[in-house]
């Protein structure tokens, strides 16, 4: 099992690069993931239909026939830390292909790459930089693996 974090724009903030090093790396201890960060540029003037269009292309190429695609979305489903690891763990025996956790640009999601999503899930009704929910992922995503592997970390 692999799992994929698809992030749409780059990280350039030294503080949140680095930590999502450090979850990336506690994440390598359980399970084998890669992190893309999808480069976008919008030209001035553009509509936010046609920039969610042009995110929404590369976003597919990421995306294999059979994959289970979680999008973070502010109107997904909000679990508790222990409801999360339950629904990876049921992921993880379940599929054999890869689980993709992808984040949307500024606008959101474009309605195909939408439908596509096997679950959408929310972080909060709050609203987080799109810098800052990529760590936030990972250490959700590295505290689910301590919960599954009974490990200290959670409590």
């Amino acid at each position: 099992m692999k799992i994929l974090f698809v992030f749409t724009g780059q990280t350039f903030d030294k503080p949140v690069k680095e930590l999502m090093s450090v979850y990336e790396g506690r994440i390598n201890r359980y399970v084998s993931h890669n992190v893309v960060e999808l480069k976008t540029k919008n030209e001035k003037g553009e509509s936010i239909e046609r920039i969610k269009e042009k995110e929404q292309k590369e976003q597919l190429k990421q995306i294999g026939e059979g994959d289970v695609v979680i999008l973070l979305d502010e109107n997904g489903k909000q679990f508790s830390s222990v409801e999360f690891a339950n629904q990876l763990q049921k992921l993880l025996t379940t599929s054999n292909r890869k689980i993709i956790f992808m984040t949307g640009g500024a606008y959101g999601f474009a309605s195909e790459i939408s439908k596509r999503a096997n679950l959408k899930i929310s972080f909060s009704k709050f609203t987080f930089t799109h810098q800052m929910i990529r760590p936030l992922l990972l250490e959700q995503v590295y505290r689910a693996f301590t919960i599954i592997n009974n490990e200290k970390y959670h409590h």
